[in-house]
């Protein structure tokens, strides 16, 4: 009965519209007048209300009702955006005319399944594919915060692959022809991470990109190249650690991260893993990966003391004057490392000073990041030292040289 009722609705809007359209073919009409389709939207949307109430307690018979309207929105919508005239020709006034009282049509249906699915979520089958009109609707206001995002992002981020991934996403979402989105449930993510990207932005934060990447997780934006971008951002940090100790470390701190993170209900594709289930599998791997390069690594101590018998001799300097000499030899590209690990490894297994005959890994560190002028000047003594040592001893007139050589 309560449906027969709003058909009675639909059925009077829908004539209405048939019969302005024959008076348009007639004589051009008087369409200027939109008060009745206003005035029947808002008497359809008190008999939901009204019929929602009366079901009580029986959620099935609500959903069915639900369903109903929304398929009634959604035909009556359909039809008359695909059959909207077009103001060509010489003469149009009459198209321009029933035009608007399209659009006002379109605009009054597209605020009743609005209304829909902001008081009856529970019973509004979001799969359902929306009408071109709304999805029209939503396409236009999210147009207007994708570029004020994109221009932030782009001002502060220093993440290429990060900004051209959104950058191309976002900016087909703002075009027509582009616009692939279908279903109430796609329109729904697709606002939601417009506006959560757009409100990072407007935050003060130290550093956008993580922040952006944070909210994607919680978005559950799990776009395969999103997922590479994280990862790739994530390795670069803690792959400039100094020991496959530290990124072991590092790598298990971010599996923590994740797991802490929500799966998040709402996901870019329903039919694809979580983001958080691909990156924590992927740190997962990485994990196990850094501990095999750890048992083989033949720069670890370990396996040095295995390998290779012990050769170790002492320099007279001190460690932080030893350093910095090495220090000078990565920089002038005498010496060439991967790490500074093998450094720091090579030097506790076979170098000592007179003081002391091992140095920690944290000692060495510390020790090369030092750059004490009273070290600098040291070594600099020492330098010209050689120096003056290579001009008498090795670059002397060769009667000299060969007089020092029966002398040394």
């Amino acid at each position: 009965m309560v449906q027969h009722i709003l058909t009675n609705e639909f059925e009077k809007l829908s004539l209405f519209m048939h019969e302005r359209a024959e008076e348009k073919e007639k004589n051009g009409g008087n369409f200027h007048n939109t008060h009745f389709i206003e005035t029947e939207c808002i008497r359809i949307r008190t008999s939901i209300r009204s019929s929602i109430l009366s079901f009580g307690d029986d959620r099935a018979r609500a959903a069915i009702y639900i369903e109903f309207i929304t398929g009634e929105l959604i035909l009556l919508s359909d039809f008359w955006y695909s059959n909207a005239p077009q103001e060509t020709g010489p003469d149009n006034s009459g198209n321009s005319r029933f035009t608007k009282l399209v659009e006002t049509l379109l605009r009054e249906l597209n605020k009743l399944l609005v209304h829909l699915i902001e008081h009856y979520p529970v019973y509004f089958n979001k799969h359902a594919t929306a009408p071109a009109a709304f999805r029209d609707l939503c396409r236009d206001h999210i147009a207007g915060h994708v570029d004020a995002f994109l221009s932030e992002l782009g001002r502060k981020g220093k993440d290429k692959g990060l900004f051209i991934l959104l950058d191309s996403y976002m900016n087909s979402l703002k075009r027509k022809t582009e616009f692939r989105t279908e279903t109430f449930y796609q329109l729904e993510y697709i606002q939601n991470f417009v506006s959560a990207l757009n409100a990072v932005s407007n935050r003060r934060v130290a550093d956008l990109e993580r922040e952006v990447y944070k909210e994607l997780l919680l978005l559950n934006f799990n776009h395969p190249h999103a997922a590479w971008l994280y990862i790739s951002s994530v390795k670069g940090e803690y792959q400039q650690a100094e020991s496959y100790q530290e990124e072991l470390l590092e790598a298990a701190a971010q599996l923590r991260i994740l797991q802490q993170y929500p799966a998040g209900s709402r996901p870019y594709d329903p039919a694809s893993e979580p983001l958080k289930e691909i990156l924590a599998k992927s740190f997962s791997e990485e994990i196990k990966s850094i501990q095999q390069m750890q048992e083989l690594d033949l720069h670890t101590p370990a396996a040095q003391a295995i390998a290779l018998p012990r050769i170790f001799f002492t320099v007279s300097i001190t460690l932080e004057q030893l350093l910095f000499l090495f220090r000078l030899l990565i920089e002038t590209g005498i010496v060439i490392i991967k790490r500074k690990a093998d450094l720091y490894d090579f030097i506790h297994l076979h170098i000592g000073t007179e003081e002391r005959k091992t140095f920690s890994r944290g000692s060495l560190r510390n020790a090369f990041a030092s750059r004490r002028q009273a070290t600098a000047k040291k070594v600099k003594d020492i330098l010209m030292e050689m120096t003056r040592l290579i001009n008498q001893k090795y670059l002397a007139p060769a009667g000299i040289a060969g007089i020092a050589g029966l002398l040394f």
